[in-house]
């Protein structure tokens, strides 16, 4: 298992803890792809869609991305188990640290797609841009129904 390996089942387990008991489900994930690929390409890809979905890409700060983490870290049914914000954050700082040395980020971006974007992409869904030293990343989080 190599760490980008380790770092998605990291995100699964989290989608699955933040699973609704309802008949939605949640995809927490990370791809991969070289720099010199267009995150667009990249994205609709992954997704199997079109490109033009995504108008822009929103450059986030190193804090605002933490944030954003965090957001989707806890959210969903973990926000109903008895657990701390201390601890929230101290998991949240973990994920954040293993992603940071695994992706060794050069620049942060929310992905902004277009109000076209096909529902079974997601019906709540964010998708981030990693800029790496070696390679790029989009990691998102959906929940999809």
């Amino acid at each position: 298992m190599n760490s980008l390996d380790y770092l998605r089942g990291l995100l699964h387990a989290f989608g699955f803890l933040n699973m609704p008991e309802a008949n939605l489900w949640c995809e927490f994930d990370i791809i991969d792809f070289e720099k010199d690929k267009d995150p667009k390409k990249a994205l609709a890809s992954a997704f199997e869609t079109e490109e033009n979905y995504i108008t822009g890409i929103k450059k986030i700060t190193e804090e605002n991305f933490i944030k954003e983490l965090h957001k989707w870290l806890n959210s969903g049914e973990l926000m109903k188990r008895n657990m701390t914000d201390r601890r929230l954050d101290i998991e949240t700082k973990i994920i954040f640290d293993i992603l940071k040395k695994i992706t060794q980020p050069e620049s942060y971006g929310l992905l902004v797609f277009n109000d076209n974007t096909p529902s079974y992409i997601g019906i709540y869904f964010d998708c981030y841009l990693i800029k790496g030293a070696e390679k790029d990343y989009i990691l998102h989080f959906i929940y999809n129904g």
